[in-house]
């Protein structure tokens, strides 16, 4: 099935938990991502919880990331909170990922936005 925003948009709570192989919990929403053709995107964020800049209290509470796609590149980031600079920036050489996301990491649990 193709990724939409449309499709996303409508993903509201969660039924249930899915585990990464890094142990990392995620939603539903995610979980679509990850059996549609994204489980790159998700492996990159799941990759980042040990690094020492997202040991802080205030990223082990929340995360934003964000994944700007500019044709067939990307950059994914993540800040602790709008106009911050981000910590972490990752540069994807190439991607056919269809339009610009964020996921948010809360408490652990990578989220959807619309699933907060």
């Amino acid at each position: 099935m193709k990724i939409t925003a449309d499709i996303l948009a409508g993903f509201y709570g969660t039924e249930q938990h899915y585990k990464h192989l890094t142990g990392m919990r995620y939603t539903d929403g995610i979980h679509y991502l990850v059996k549609n053709g994204a489980a790159w995107l998700v492996d990159s964020i799941a990759s980042y919880q040990g690094d020492k800049k997202l040991q802080t209290e205030s990223f082990k509470y929340m995360q934003f990331w964000n994944l700007k796609v500019t044709g067939n590149t990307a950059v994914l980031t993540c800040e602790e909170d709008s106009g911050i600079p981000p910590v972490i920036t990752q540069e994807i050489e190439f991607t056919d990922f269809p339009f610009d996301i964020k996921i948010w990491v809360e408490h652990g649990v990578m989220i959807l936005p619309s699933e907060h």
